[in-house]
């Protein structure tokens, strides 16, 4: 019983948690606003620097979260 609390549910509070971050980045990437048709040059340079969720994802764990690009904003 005790091999269950310690590998499933910390597996599972872990898994959750990653699920959990990357539809927060889903949910902000779908809400800033980009327009790719846009000739605007602000909205292109907005485009060229958005960061992939990939990327983010990987970075939180090789690169201990830090950024090159900033998420948004």
């Amino acid at each position: 019983m005790m091999v269950f609390w310690t590998e499933v549910v910390t597996g599972l509070i872990i898994l959750i948690g990653l699920f959990g971050w990357m539809d927060i980045l889903i949910f902000s990437k779908w809400t800033f606003q980009m327009n790719p048709y846009s000739l605007n040059p602000i909205m292109q340079a907005r485009i060229n620097e958005a960061p992939s969720i990939i990327t983010v994802m990987i970075n939180n764990f090789l690169a201990g979260g830090n950024q090159e690009v900033p998420i948004y904003g």
